[in-house]
């Protein structure tokens, strides 16, 4: 219970695990759930010798709909609260896919003092804000939400340019904070021009480029997703910033 509502955790813990290893925490991609890391989230609890957690968002997989209007940071907050309740509350190396990767954000930058880095999967970034993929989020007409998954899936996307400013005035990348970020070489942007996929790379070697500590890589011939195609990369990433001091 995070507060009038309930979120579903994954947890996978290795038996010979140390308290020192930071804690994974795995954010998937809007109108994604926990299944999303279903394949990975083992692989990286033993290959890392980590603790892995994974969880459904309000509205999605396992979780209760909150009862309030959409706020991503509502969001991060409601994982803090959850991550708290399971007695993680520092030595945290946040995974973010897609808008999960601003969730990710919002979350340092409420709680910096536990976060010590982010892996970021082909994110949302407030620098493609203008692309017409999301001008044309902002014009299209939304289906009415037959699920608790589809009203969760809606709010996001009612909400998105008040969610771009919360990540553009509250949630910058710290400077000094480890970041790898991961860039698919196919555009998410199905049948656009190709300045928009080139406008979402730029994108996202800013975002690395923000971070004193930020690394900018690209996953050659994968999709939005990056998983599964692109695993071994992902566990790599995730264990450069683990052996960080």
């Amino acid at each position: 219970d995070v507060g009038g509502h309930s979120l579903h955790f994954r947890i996978d813990e290795p038996p010979n695990g140390s308290p020192d290893i930071p804690t994974i925490v795995l954010e998937a991609g809007g109108g994604n759930d926990s299944r999303f890391w279903s394949e990975l989230q083992p692989q990286l609890a033993k290959q890392l010798q980590a603790r892995v957690i994974s969880y459904d968002r309000s509205g999605l997989g396992d979780s209760d709909l909150a009862r309030r209007p959409y706020d991503i940071g509502a969001e991060a907050d409601d994982l803090r609260t959850g991550l708290t309740q399971l007695g993680v509350t520092r030595n945290i190396l946040l995974v973010g896919h897609s808008y999960g990767g601003m969730i990710a954000q919002v979350f340092t930058a409420r709680w910096q003092e536990a976060v010590v880095g982010i892996v970021f999967l082909d994110p949302n970034t407030v620098s493609s804000y203008q692309d017409t993929f999301y001008r044309g989020l902002l014009e299209m007409e939304l289906p009415a939400p037959v699920t608790k998954a589809d009203s969760a899936r809606v709010a996001v996307s009612r909400a998105i340019a008040e969610t771009m400013m919360i990540v553009y005035r509250e949630a910058p990348v710290p400077r000094d904070l480890p970041v790898v970020v991961i860039s698919a070489d196919s555009s998410p942007f199905s049948g656009q021009p190709i300045e928009e996929s080139n406008i979402w790379i730029r994108s996202h070697q800013l975002l690395a480029s923000s971070s004193d500590e930020g690394e900018w890589l690209l996953a050659e011939g994968a999709s939005h997703s990056i998983l599964p195609t692109h695993s071994d990369l992902v566990i790599a990433s995730i264990r450069k910033l683990l052996r960080r001091p």
